[in-house]
């Protein structure tokens, strides 16, 4: 039915044929036409993001969480931030999670997946217009999670051959302390007790409080780096420019160094120093609860993941031990031949 410039539809018109042959018509007043319903700002993408953020499930996260939230929703946002949350398709979703992984690696689109996932599951526990069936298994396909491999002593001391003094200082101080990358970047001076011998830190992820008594290597370390005139509040851990790391700096910057180095492996990064870590309490005859004691972990099975290779090591070293105290080592007879 057309309609005016008005926005009104036109006179409806109802032509009956009478008996005689004739026609009549009848015209009726028009109605207005119904206006095609807009979603305001809250329903797109961008708006349930904007309210996400601003919510107390928002709040309780880490700030390192907030973080990687942010930034991982970015592509979502640039390609399709005004548009409404429910208009979202899966197919879309998955044309940007392929385009991550093409141009940044699987670890940046399972990332990407996460965060989509964590802002569809809060729009609709809060009653917002999303489809749950367009993140449903978003990370589906993608390449298995490739476990982040512990450095080796013999690696730290070819790194150190090669890499210049500031990455130095970020090697040193990461297996010295087994702290994550956003922990150890944030440490200043004032965290560094000298009469102590000990480092305080207020871990990012968990928002705990550790004392890590400094080992004398690291605390020797320390009392050379530190500048002569230093605030309280400078950071421990600077770039050549004299700047604060910022984690994907610090990331990059070690992965672009290693590579230049003869002979060092492919994939290892600062958070594999943390392991080297826990590897080296272990080896030490630590208990579990000791090293959680220095690095912050909260849970005892991620400890015991990072250790397993060492506590297997010395198990079956105790096992063998006890084999020969009960069958010695007199398995040859006088000829040679086995008994």
């Amino acid at each position: 039915m057309p309609s005016n410039s008005k926005g009104r539809t036109a006179d409806r018109v109802k032509r009956v044929v009478r008996a005689d042959g004739s026609i009549a018509e009848y015209r009726y007043p028009a109605k207005l036409a119904a206006p095609k319903p807009k979603p305001g700002f809250g329903d797109t993408v961008e708006g349930v993001a904007t309210d996400w953020q601003r919510s107390p499930a928002w709040q309780k996260l880490a700030a390192s969480s907030k973080n990687t939230y942010c930034y991982n929703i970015l592509p979502l946002l640039k390609l399709a931030g005004m548009e409404p949350i429910m208009a979202v398709t899966r197919r879309a979703l998955l044309d940007i999670r392929d385009d991550i992984l093409v141009n940044r690696g699987p670890g940046a689109a399972r990332s990407f997946c996460g965060a989509v996932s964590s802002l569809w599951s809060w729009a609709i526990d809060n009653d917002r217009p999303a489809n749950h069936n367009a993140v449903w298994r978003l990370a589906k396909a993608l390449p298995a999670k490739g476990e982040l491999p512990a450095w080796t002593v013999e690696e730290v001391r070819l790194a150190l051959r090669y890499l210049p003094e500031r990455l130095c200082r970020v090697i040193w101080l990461a297996m010295w302390t087994g702290q994550r990358r956003g922990d150890l970047i944030a440490m200043c001076w004032v965290d560094f007790d000298e009469r102590t011998g000990t480092l305080w830190v207020v871990q990012e992820k968990t928002g705990s409080k550790v004392s890590i008594p400094l080992h004398p290597v690291l605390r020797e370390a320390l009392l050379r780096w530190r500048p002569a005139n230093f605030q309280p509040t400078d950071r421990i851990l600077l770039t050549d420019s004299g700047q604060p790391w910022s984690a994907a700096n610090l990331s990059t910057t070690m992965s672009n160094y290693l590579d230049t180095v003869p002979g060092f492996p492919e994939g290892k990064n600062v958070h594999g120093l943390r392991k080297l870590a826990a590897t080296m309490l272990a080896m030490a005859g630590c208990s579990v609860h000791q090293i959680m004691s220095i690095t912050g972990h909260k849970t005892i099975a991620m400890v015991q993941h990072y250790t397993a290779s060492v506590e297997q090591a010395a198990t079956a070293e105790q096992a063998m031990g006890k084999l020969l105290l009960t069958q010695g080592t007199n398995l040859w007879d006088e000829t040679g031949r086995m008994i």
